[in-house]
């Protein structure tokens, strides 16, 4: 006789939690893959529509545009934080109180208050630029309310879904300055060059150095390896001359491109061409040179099996070398099918030359380097170290722009007395 009793109701609760967990996701998954969007809040600078796509804020669309405007002159999330408190602009749960009266995330004692994590999100927020990336995160369970974030590969964008606030080149400047460490000054300020300048001995990021007694004729940047002088050789730039030689050089291209716009593309154009073909023949000799060690490797793992089987080489000998080599072969193999991806798929990359163009076109001669002319014209500036064999401190340096790289325009020098 066999007895058969109930499960009790908790298991009856957890298994119907657990299908309705699987018919939600199956949904969500399903109108995400439509490229509908999932996510039940709509960013700070749009709303929903009555047909639940997102529509334009037109309130908030200012503030949206001002902060990366503000991360593009190389404010970072806390320093655009402290603009917008200076400026009253209410903040994303400020809004939201005055519009419906909620009080979740409302803080009547500071209203203009911007957490900076708030703002580094938002800058961070495709969104903006009318396009809808789903499936993000995920949750690894029903039980948990604990959100992962997904790799790329397994994230979704649908393009055009929406308005855009942020154009693509104002969206990639703000990402380049994201990913660029800035520290302010002792005094809160942020130095004009921070995160710009590069040693180009070491490759190392170069500081900035200032004292409450200098002038700003005296501020300098330094390379942070000089303490290591094996690593690198002792060198600086004063801040007021590096000023002085980036702004010429910006005005001499500028120059150039309205002189002879269509020259300037064919330049561009050709010098980047050049890199690519010089980069490309560097792969194939790497490429060769480690096919050659591949096949060196076949041999020698060859003779020490002979060696074993002979009697010339030990169990343990023969394990220890034959591992070694058989792991060195592997990674060779690995690099070369990277190589050989990188060697047949190698073609001319399109210069974004036209989002440069459109920059150059938003100037007059400039007369002053400030801060957002700087950061929307200029990647990275390298530094070399100086010569001093002709009785003069002369100082070499590469600008390198923004969608283009670096113009290869009269050589660029710095000159000052020894």
């Amino acid at each position: 006789m066999f007895v058969f009793t109930l499960p009790e109701q908790p298991l009856f609760n957890e298994w119907y939690a657990k299908d309705t967990s699987k018919k939600i996701r199956a949904v969500l998954r399903s109108k995400g893959m439509a490229g509908k969007r999932i996510a039940v809040r709509a960013p700070y600078g749009y709303i929903r529509g009555a047909d639940g796509n997102l529509i334009i804020d037109e309130e908030a669309r200012p503030n949206v545009e001002l902060i990366f405007q503000l991360c593009i002159e190389g404010n970072g999330p806390r320093k655009i934080s402290r603009i917008l408190a200076e400026k009253k602009i209410p903040s994303p749960a400020t809004l939201e109180f005055q519009r419906t009266g909620h009080t979740k995330r409302y803080h009547p004692d500071t209203p203009f208050y911007w957490p900076s994590a708030t703002i580094a999100c938002m800058l961070k927020q495709d969104t903006y630029l009318g396009q809808t990336t789903n499936f993000k995160t995920f949750k690894p369970s029903y039980k948990s309310k604990r959100m992962i974030k997904n790799p790329p590969e397994k994230q979704v964008t649908f393009e055009n879904t929406h308005p855009a606030i942020i154009d693509r080149e104002t969206w990639d400047m703000a990402q380049k300055e994201l990913a660029q460490r800035h520290r302010p000054t002792r005094t809160g300020e942020m130095a004009l060059f921070s995160g710009l300048l590069y040693c180009a001995d070491c490759g190392s990021r170069m500081c900035h150095r200032r004292s409450a007694g200098w002038t700003y004729e005296q501020e300098c940047y330094t390379c942070p390896a000089t303490q290591n002088r094996i690593k690198c050789t002792a060198h600086y730039i004063r801040v007021v001359v590096l000023e002085q030689l980036v702004l010429q050089n910006l005005q001499r291209v500028m120059a150039y491109v309205k002189d002879d716009e269509d020259e300037f593309v064919r330049r561009v154009m050709q010098n980047k061409l050049s890199a690519q073909m010089a980069e490309q023949e560097q792969a194939k000799r790497q490429l060769e040179k480690q096919l050659r060690r591949i096949a060196e490797l076949d041999s020698i793992i060859q003779r020490l099996y002979e060696d074993h089987v002979t009697g010339k080489l030990t169990e343990e000998r023969f394990t220890k070398l034959s591992r070694g080599y058989e792991q060195e072969q592997a990674d060779l193999k690995s690099s070369v099918e990277s190589l050989r991806e990188l060697v047949s798929t190698m073609e001319t990359e399109e210069v974004n030359i036209q989002s440069f163009l459109k920059i150059v076109r938003k100037y007059t001669e400039p007369t002053e380097l400030t801060p957002l002319l700087l950061h929307e014209f200029v990647e990275k500036i390298v530094v070399h170290a100086p010569d001093r064999s002709s009785g003069r401190r002369v100082q070499q340096i590469d600008v390198h722009y923004n969608f283009i790289g670096e113009i290869d325009l009269s050589p660029e020098y710095i000159k000052t007395n020894t």
